[in-house]
């Protein structure tokens, strides 16, 4: 499955985050929730985050990418699962990394979902509208587009 689209939704009193309808099935098996590369949290599909680890693992445990790595990405990482609802609990020190309050936008990436404050969102949408052209040339110049 390939998740893409945008959507804002509420946050409860207690953290919990609705995930639209369109994106529940590739994360009824599992899913993990975790840190982001920037000011945001990324869900990944079950599956997806049993392949990665598997690829890091190849890695020398002594190497600097997968020490560096792992303390980012597993240190903050979450086992999470959607209720009956729908919704997944975003534990306190997730919503506090992405400034998560009352509402969160909820993005698609491809074989992941993206979590960002709705005000964070916006803000580097603008950036990134700014850096598209330069990317779209990139972009084009490996056949992609």
């Amino acid at each position: 499955m390939s998740f893409r689209g945008t959507f804002t939704h509420s946050l409860d009193s207690k953290g919990r985050l609705t995930i639209p309808a369109r994106m529940r099935e590739d994360l009824e098996a599992g899913l993990v929730l975790t840190r982001g590369y920037g000011p945001y949290l990324i869900i990944y599909p079950q599956h997806f985050w049993d392949e990665q680890e598997r690829l890091l693992k190849s890695l020398p445990w002594s190497s600097d990418e997968r020490q560096i790595y792992t303390r980012w990405t597993f240190g903050g990482a979450a086992d999470v699962s959607l209720d009956t609802l729908g919704r997944i609990l975003i534990p306190d020190h997730l919503r506090e990394w992405a400034d998560l309050e009352d509402r969160a936008t909820i993005v698609g990436a491809q074989e992941a979902i993206e979590i960002w404050s709705p005000e964070r969102h916006e803000a580097v949408l603008t950036g990134d509208h700014e850096k598209l052209p330069d990317i779209l040339r990139s972009l084009s110049a490996k056949g992609l587009f």
